[in-house]
């Protein structure tokens, strides 16, 4: 199910766990996150860093990992990580991502 990050942290805190993010570049890595999340009946939080987008573009994975998502048994956040401008995190948004988290350095 997708869900933004206040959820899935608020579940964290309830639980007394720590919610995983993990970057998922590629349909591979963010199939298996999401199959691990199902299988320990935690909730997740998938990343697309903007420093990824030679692997796979948002516009490419982006969608992808929303669909997967809403799919999902378990909550998932689709979070973007390290956007380096607005305009790629306007992106984000407009696409649908759920958090989204602008590196100014």
């Amino acid at each position: 199910m997708l869900v933004n990050l206040n959820d899935v942290l608020k579940i964290g805190r309830e639980r007394g766990i720590g919610v995983g993010a993990i970057n998922t570049p590629n349909l591979e890595t963010l199939c298996a996150v999401i199959k691990v999340a199902e299988e320990l009946d935690v909730p997740v939080i998938v990343s697309h860093a903007q420093i990824h987008e030679y692997i796979n573009t948002i516009d490419v994975i982006g969608p992808i990992m929303l669909d997967l998502a809403s799919k999902a048994k378990v909550p998932v956040c689709v979070h973007l990580d390290h956007g380096e401008t607005v305009e790629f995190c306007k992106k984000a948004i407009d696409l649908g991502f759920t958090s989204v988290m602008i590196d100014a350095s």
